[in-house]
């Protein structure tokens, strides 16, 4: 053999190798799944000018509150609700962009228990304040509810109950529930409980003139004060 016919052992280290798969690897690479989003739609648009901080939070919460109240029970709207909440919309996140301009994001009471993807975002800046909203309710939106625990409709049921007659337990009140809208397990007891008691406390609340009654001495000095001042002011 000459040494024309002999191969360097560099030449055949750099020589590549077929690429058997590389046709199925790109063909893998191109399925890429893209999530279809739906975009943002604006239902308000509030000017700042000319109007008062109050004016304005006034406006956010009423808009807020439109694109919600006829897709869940009244009775649940004050419930388990918390000081981030915007009407009854939960708080998922907040954050800062450039020029000043705020941006809050609310989901649906609902989101878990009955999945539902409804979204309002609330884009403040220096002169106006724009609310939109991704995945607008409709008739199907809360139709499915996946609790483990007490359904939608129950707990509207039960706070409807105790709003009627305070003085009721929570097994009286149960049991009432379950015949009217389906039935309760005693399993869940609990969860009963927790919702009379809350709803016996903010029943109370608001047959006192709004002053919360704790049992202690100041609480019920403050519900005098509020009946004496009541009274004056009917003369």
């Amino acid at each position: 053999m000459s040494d024309d016919e002999v191969e360097s052992p560099r030449a055949a280290a750099e020589e590549p190798e077929p690429e058997e798969n590389s046709g199925e690897e790109m063909q893998s690479a191109k399925k890429i799944r893209f999530r279809k989003k739906h975009e943002w739609k604006q239902v308000s648009h509030i000017l700042k000018e000319g109007k008062s901080e109050a004016d304005i939070q006034n406006l956010v919460f009423e808009c807020a509150k439109e694109q919600l109240q006829q897709w869940m029970p009244t009775v649940l709207e004050d419930y388990k609700k918390l000081d981030s909440d915007l009407y009854c919309w939960k708080k998922k996140e907040s954050y800062q962009k450039a020029h000043g301009v705020s941006v809050t994001v609310y989901r649906c009471p609902f989101h878990y228990s009955c999945e539902c993807e409804t979204l309002l975002r609330v884009v403040r800046n220096e002169n106006s304040i724009v609310i939109e909203v991704r995945n607008e309710h409709n008739a199907n939106s809360h139709k499915q509810d996946s609790l483990k625990k007490l359904k939608m409709q129950q707990k509207s049921e039960l706070v409807k109950v105790i709003r009627g007659d305070p003085s009721l337990s929570a097994t009286a009140a149960r049991r009432i529930c379950s015949a009217n809208s389906g039935e309760i397990s005693p399993a869940m007891q609990r969860s009963v409980e927790y919702i009379v008691r809350k709803t016996k406390e903010k029943t109370i609340v608001r047959e006192f003139n709004g002053v919360p009654l704790d049992g202690s001495l100041g609480s019920f000095e403050a519900l005098r004060d509020a009946k004496w001042l009541k009274t004056i002011l009917t003369r």
